[in-house]
């Protein structure tokens, strides 16, 4: 699946490919890499490096289809998995902005990766208080 951005303004533009170069030089076991990028004179377009039938969402309905009880171990590893992926991104200034059911993945052999983050998301302005600034950066990855 390719990830096609579009843009109002050179600076947002800018300033996508800049986080977009952040993000895959960034390296954690539980964030969905990208394998590509392109860019032209109006979009950027990333393909992300993770096989989209094993969402989160289709993982659950396999379960229900097989009438398999979830694992309460797995399922607990899975959330920490989660929470780390994203104190690791908001350590490092960025912000998920696309955290869904389709957006959270499971590898193979049950690793559950966060991805791929939305590279038009901002942090916050410097003025806002850090209490209220945190706030918003909690609220912005949720979709």
């Amino acid at each position: 699946m390719i990830h096609v951005y579009k843009f109002d303004t050179e600076k947002e533009k800018n300033d996508a490919a800049a986080l977009l170069i952040r993000l895959t030089h960034l390296s954690f076991p539980f964030l969905v890499q990208f394998k590509g990028k392109s860019r032209d004179n109006e979009h950027i377009s990333v393909s992300p490096d993770i096989y989209l039938r094993n969402d989160i969402d289709h993982v659950i309905a396999k379960e229900i289809k097989n009438k398999e009880a979830i694992d309460e171990q797995k399922f607990i590893d899975n959330v920490i998995q989660g929470i780390l992926a994203l104190t690791f991104l908001h350590k490092h200034k960025i912000i998920h902005g696309k955290i869904s059911k389709q957006t959270v993945f499971q590898t193979d052999d049950g690793i559950m990766r966060l991805g791929p983050a939305d590279i038009t998301q901002k942090l916050p302005e410097e003025k806002i208080p850090d209490e209220e600034k945190e706030k918003i950066e909690k609220a912005q990855d949720l979709h």
